[in-house]
């Protein structure tokens, strides 16, 4: 059995353009994500002098170069080389330390029903709070506590092993399917013995899905509830789960993204009073 292997590393000024900056943007070329203002003001200072907010949108200062930004990356990791060093070591460690054994490799290869085709995972330690995800791997905030830097490693590493799989089975690559994959993490460790792997070295590391998907409802059930049930009809095996997983979500995708979002519910004016 071949098993994948974690190389936790200083995140450089290279990744800077393709991670932080350049990939998510809307049709206009602005941002399309309040939650790279973080990753902005990480690297960039506060709105203003590189980048600003407008319209719910964020806008890069056109007088700044891409020179200007790495110029101003470099700054950045040149004054915190120390820390982010420090902070991939510890993360190194307590990896080698969870993943005894390889148990998390070995339960994914037999969950998945195949060996990861990345041989080797860049984890990437960087100043941001935000834990982008990479085709060769992934970014892990270096303000993480140990326990959450292993939960993020988890979950992003399922990730990996979910496209893998999803993209030799389903020709589908929106909005829907990221959805699914961002709260499969979730089902996956509920109803398998990775949970009894976290109940006992990760008690108090908190959600392994985005927090707010903790509270969505479809007609008054809890999502992860109804994706559990959808596991349990596919007989607990990955692909038919996917494909009645997705159904799931892409007839729900309004409900899912306006609670993701936190939309306001439009007044229903059918009601009101005449």
């Amino acid at each position: 059995m071949t098993v994948s292997k974690v190389n936790f590393s200083v995140w450089d000024k290279d990744n800077v353009l393709g991670t932080a900056l350049w990939e998510i943007k809307n049709e206009d070329g602005s941002l399309s994500s309040h939650a790279w203002a973080t990753v902005l003001s990480d690297f960039l200072g506060e709105q203003g002098d590189f980048w600003y907010a407008n319209g719910g949108k964020i806008e890069l200062n056109n007088a700044k170069t891409k020179d200007d930004i790495i110029r101003q990356v470099e700054l950045v990791l040149d004054v915190e080389k120390g820390s982010l060093k420090q902070a991939a070591i510890r993360a190194r460690h307590s990896w080698e330390k969870f993943n005894r054994n390889n148990q998390i490799f070995t339960f994914l290869n037999e969950f998945f029903g195949e060996e990861l085709n990345i041989p080797i995972i860049n984890a990437r330690i960087w100043p941001s709070s935000l834990c982008p995800y990479q085709k060769d791997g992934f970014c892990i905030s270096s303000k993480s506590t140990p326990s959450r830097v292993l939960l993020t490693c988890v979950h992003e590493i399922m990730h990996l092993y979910w496209w893998q799989v999803w993209n030799k089975n389903f020709d589908k690559d929106d909005k829907s399917s990221w959805f699914l994959s961002e709260m499969a993490v979730e089902t996956i460790k509920r109803n398998t013995s990775l949970n009894e792997i976290f109940s006992e070295y990760l008690p108090n590391a908190g959600n392994i899905a985005h927090n707010q998907f903790y509270s969505i409802e479809i007609r008054g059930k809890n999502v992860f509830d109804e994706l559990d049930k959808i596991y349990a009809k596919s007989n607990y095996e990955i692909v038919p789960f996917m494909k009645s997983a997705y159904e799931f979500v892409n007839n729900n995708f309004f409900e899912i993204n306006n609670q993701y979002y936190d939309v306001p519910k439009k007044e229903d004016k059918s009601k009101e009073k005449l």
